[in-house]
Order: C-alpha cells, then structure tokens, then sequence
C-alpha cells in the first residue's frame, strides 16, 4: 500500500533524521559526473542511476544492490559492483 510523500517524509524525519548518515557526494564532484556522463552520451534517468551508484562508492561499500542490474552496469564507477540481492 502506498503512502502520500508528506507521509512518507514525516515517517523518515521522525525515525532517521537525528541518527542516520547520509551518503552522497560533493559539488565538484557532481560537475564532474555530469560532465563525463555527458561525453559518453548518457542522459535522462541514466544519470540519477550513475549518482546513486557513485554515492554508494563515495559512502564505502563496494557493492551495490539491486534488482535493476542492467540501468547500473554501464554507469556505476570502477570499484562498484553491481549485483542482484
């Protein structure tokens, strides 16, 4: 059953704000995403994939699962993989 985001967003403040880390990646980096993404002519939806992916990197893990292998294989950075749960 889905939730409206206002509930969603009220459910996440409350439980994780005050003690979660949240992973990402910096300004210069996210320019220098756009701009190699850009020379390989990758666009649209691909680019959220290839930020989600280079965050996970950024954060630590060297794994990154998920159920849409194949819109991650071709954007996630070198030492990241990509795998099925």
């Amino acid at each position: 059953m889905r939730i409206p985001p206002s509930e969603a967003s009220a459910r996440l403040m409350q439980n994780f704000r005050a003690s979660a880390d949240l992973a990402g990646i910096g300004p210069e980096a996210h320019w220098d995403l756009i701009a190699g993404l850009s020379a390989r002519s990758i666009g649209g939806g691909r680019v959220y994939d290839a930020l989600i992916a280079t965050s996970t990197l950024a954060a630590g893990a060297s794994v990154l699962l998920t159920w849409n292998v194949k819109d991650f294989l071709t954007v996630a950075p070198q030492g990241l993989e990509v795998r099925q749960p």
